[in-house]
């Protein structure tokens, strides 16, 4: 017997058949992704917790639900958070009297709930990761970027171990991110200004989105060469300035709404604390050069040694503090980032302008946490827009968030041993030195000494019509 004839025939019976292939499509597999991600941070959820935030999360969660939102503010004791917290706080407190049959707020489902607020916001970006992603790759590749996040181990023990509520704002701020890229720029800035009300230095955004929206919206009218970078209006001008006034008055009637049930509003209103005064004791409350953070000030001071913490008013080169070296610092680097965006005006610069100005909110200013890299993070598992060849970055980025925060947690909570002394002064520097070797490239791409790499010319202003999710051009359906 021909032993081959068995073969051909199982292959024509499979012919014949018509047998359907099991394929994940990409819609399922992000859904599993998102679906991994979720329960491995629930199931991680019962476990860990910081002591301190702990404590402190429920004495604001008895308190709002003790005393009038107006009188919040007025505790005994430190409340640093802006109101964005608060109302997500009060609403977590709220569902938790209805369903917990006691009222008591030391249990450790309050925990458990406490940690699924940020857990939802990962899941939440990396679904938006995936809708940035479309508009310029694959399905698959996107899938593979909002993986990248979604079970970054990083990522994962900040919430689901720490129970850190950095990706709620981050959250926001991506979200900002992917409403202006697809024509929304009220409901972008809208987005931008609750993540500010949560962390104020998420309004580093903010002046990227105006000089955004003016390239994509105002320039086109000007007649003035090189300007429009050869693009036609994308709506009359008369509409164009409507929207950014409606823009603007709608961000502040967003945050007048959140702010005012706290007594807290914005100057001249007759109000108990502004919201300058909010923030400034934020920050009053952490005034050190490094607060832990893997950045530049992490190079010199390091808090986690012993001896290392140190204010930011100390006096450095020309007499003048820390933290105006790191405003001016800042502030330079700013005008690099805004000055390349403004050369290429396109998609791909955008996302990589908001990439590098978080990135240089968390390496330049003083009095920045470990945690304030997550929304860089988050936005560098873009890099294949901007150049296939840098997965790297987001690897290496991850793994210096994984070690800051995993140490600064560790120090705060566990039996501080001579090992864990050594550790934790040697992971300083060398962390701090990773992430400067990550910021110096990006940076040089910024004013012209590297090239960021562009897989399409620029992409034509958009029109009333593209503002819903159309799909991306065929070139670029190869991955499906």
């Amino acid at each position: 017997m021909n032993p081959a004839r068995p073969i051909r025939r199982l292959h024509a019976l499979k012919s014949g058949l018509d047998l359907p292939q099991l394929r994940l499509g990409p819609n399922a597999a992000l859904i599993a992704v998102l679906f991994v991600g979720l329960v491995i941070r629930l199931l991680l959820a019962p476990f860990g917790g910081d002591a301190y935030d702990v404590a402190v999360m429920r004495m604001w969660a008895d308190r709002l639900a003790s005393v009038p939102l107006s009188q919040f503010y007025a505790a005994p004791f430190l409340v640093d958070h802006l109101p964005g917290d608060m109302w997500i706080l009060k609403f977590l407190v709220t569902l938790y009297r209805v369903f917990s049959p006691t009222p008591n707020l030391g249990t450790p489902s309050l925990l458990v709930l406490l940690k699924l607020v940020p857990a939802l916001a990962d899941a939440g970006i990396a679904v938006v990761l995936y809708l940035i992603a479309r508009r310029f790759l694959g399905r698959r590749l996107s899938v593979v970027v909002a993986a990248t996040f979604a079970l970054n181990p990083a990522s994962i023990f900040s919430t689901s171990i720490w129970g850190q509520w950095d990706s709620v704002s981050a959250f926001f701020a991506v979200l900002s991110v992917y409403l202006f890229l697809r024509g929304n720029p009220e409901w972008s800035i809208l987005s931008l200004t609750y993540a500010t009300l949560i962390k104020p230095t998420m309004a580093a955004l903010i002046p990227l989105l105006a000089l955004a929206f003016i390239i994509q919206y105002i320039l086109p009218h000007i007649h003035r060469r090189g300007w429009d970078n050869g693009r036609g209006a994308a709506e009359p001008l008369q509409r164009s300035l409507l929207r950014a006034l409606l823009s603007v008055a709608a961000s502040a009637a967003l945050a007048l709404a959140v702010l005012l049930p706290f007594g807290v509003g914005i100057a001249p209103l007759p109000v108990r604390w502004t919201l300058f005064e909010r923030v400034s004791y934020a920050l009053g409350a952490h005034p050190y050069v490094s607060d832990n953070a893997f950045n530049l000030w992490g190079l010199v001071y390091n808090p986690l040694h012993a001896g290392g913490a140190q204010t930011d008013g100390v006096v450095l080169a020309l007499g003048l503090p820390a933290r105006t070296w790191g405003a001016a610092l800042f502030a330079a680097a700013y005008v690099a980032v805004l000055f390349v965006y403004w050369r290429r005006r396109d998609e791909r610069a955008f996302v990589w302008a908001s990439v590098m100005i978080l990135f240089c909110a968390f390496m330049l200013p003083t009095r920045v946490h470990e945690r304030y890299l997550l929304p860089a993070l988050a936005l560098t598992s873009l890099m294949p827009l901007m150049s296939r060849g840098r997965w790297w970055v987001y690897v290496a980025m991850s793994a210096t968030y994984f070690v800051n925060v995993s140490i600064v947690y560790a120090v705060a909570n566990t039996t501080v041993t001579p090992l864990l002394v050594l550790i934790a002064a040697v992971a300083m520097p060398l962390g701090a030195a990773v992430n400067l070797s990550l910021f110096v490239p990006l940076m040089g791409a910024a004013v012209g000494v590297g090239q960021l790499r562009s897989e399409r010319p620029a992409l034509p202003a958009l029109s009333l019509a593209s503002q819903s999710n159309s799909p991306p051009p065929p070139a670029h359906d190869s991955e499906r």
